[in-house]
């Protein structure tokens, strides 16, 4: 039996890899047949890539993840909302992750209206890979209908992670624990963390 030249194997097994990196990150390829599959691979290498950069040891130093390009959205027991940008910072060490965030509000509803300022936001829990989390938010905002108001909100909820273009994206999803229609959804990205190709 013959064997190919060691740099055929290498263009092989470098196509093989392009093609499992490419249905990774979503990208239609014999190696993705359908989209459940893609979507779950998709999280797997995005986990994979961003445990990958988190630990160089087990007992390793902390970890700091910027977070980037955030969007958000908080509505309170009233269905009034206030959205905007935010960015931050996740560390983790030693088993635990502590979140800080930087919330800059765009705009409100109801008496949100006209709703600007800057919230600080402290959480805990998986703000760079999927589980749950725990977000506090805090701030003064002016608004419309008063010059200043306390805006106070606490947020339980999910997250999922995907690849998108190299990038590990998270969503965030919070519903309230008594049925009203209070929450958050929020997405970010993981900067010193990629994915895919």
């Amino acid at each position: 039996m013959t064997h190919p030249s060691t740099p055929r194997r290498a263009a092989l097994a470098t196509l093989v890899l392009a093609t499992m990196t490419a249905a990774a990150c979503g990208h239609s390829s014999p190696a993705a047949p359908d989209s459940a599959a893609s979507s779950k691979e998709t999280a797997e290498t995005a986990t994979g890539a961003l445990l990958a950069a988190k630990h160089g040891a087990p007992s390793g130093p902390a970890a700091s993840f910027p977070l980037e390009a955030g969007t958000f959205t908080i509505t309170n027991r009233k269905g009034a909302s206030i959205s905007g940008i935010y960015s931050g910072e996740t560390n983790e060490g030693g088993g635990v992750s502590v979140t800080k965030l930087r919330l800059e509000v765009q705009k409100g509803t109801d008496n949100f209206t006209g709703a600007s300022g800057v919230l600080e936001g402290k959480g805990t829990g998986a703000f760079t890979g999927e589980g749950a989390f725990v977000l506090d938010v805090a701030g003064t905002l002016a608004t419309d209908g008063k010059k200043k108001t306390k805006f106070k909100a606490t947020l339980h909820g999910d997250s999922r992670i995907r690849c998108d273009a190299g990038r590990i994206v998270i969503t965030l999803h919070a519903d309230s624990p008594d049925g009203v229609r209070s929450g958050g959804d929020m997405r970010h990205e993981v900067a010193n963390a990629g994915c895919g190709s």
